[in-house]
């Protein structure tokens, strides 16, 4: 018979300056220091570089294939709950989205209206908007479009203005905030929309 040991992880975390900085500890050794690994590396990030990122980085760290299949599981786990925790965070923070919101761009007119009319729109604690229009240059598209330079976006909001709505509705309420810049010019636009407290 084979005992099942569950193992507890702490997680704390703080804004300082618009970053995010973690504390960890668990009652395991091994635990503790893969903990310690991610505390290294997740602190002093932005609370939206912590939240999206991906487990590709365990890969490309050959830390997968040192981990047994559990504690591979275990170290996704700490991620992820790191990445609630900040969101939580950035949410029950009320300055950080007047802190620290992405600044406008006077030379990109259309990157700056879309910040402008998602912030007032759904008043997010989390807002990137990634260009992505030099990856289609070219698009057929775009050849007949003069001067069409903002083209292709994708962009992550996190606010509590999703909370109780399906993702077909929260992508409704970003298309409604952009509808002039999906007519003008806007070809493509990836959207991931999510509550304070979704991780």
């Amino acid at each position: 018979m084979t005992a099942c040991v569950l193992l507890q992880v702490w997680v704390y975390p703080e804004l300082r300056d618009g970053r995010v900085f973690f504390q960890a500890d668990s009652d395991s050794q091994l635990t503790k220091g893969l903990a310690a690994l991610l505390v290294e590396g997740l602190s002093g990030c932005l609370p939206e570089e912590v939240v999206r990122l991906t487990p590709d980085f365990i890969e490309q760290l050959g830390l997968k294939q040192s981990l047994t299949p559990s504690r591979n599981n275990g170290f996704l786990n700490m991620l992820r709950l790191m990445q609630k925790k900040t969101l939580l965070l950035v949410s029950a923070d009320t300055s950080y989205a007047a802190a620290s919101p992405p600044a406008a761009d006077p030379s990109r007119p259309v990157y700056s209206a879309m910040l402008a009319k998602l912030t007032a729109a759904l008043q997010p604690t989390v807002l990137e908007i990634l260009d992505q229009s030099h990856q289609h240059a070219g698009h057929g598209g775009e050849r007949g479009l003069a001067r069409a330079t903002e083209t292709h976006f994708a962009v992550t909001v996190v606010s509590a203005a999703f909370n109780g709505k399906s993702a077909v509705a929260r992508h409704r309420m970003v298309y409604a905030a952009l509808l002039t810049e999906l007519d003008q010019g806007v070809h493509a636009l990836t959207i991931d929309a999510k509550t304070p407290d979704e991780s």
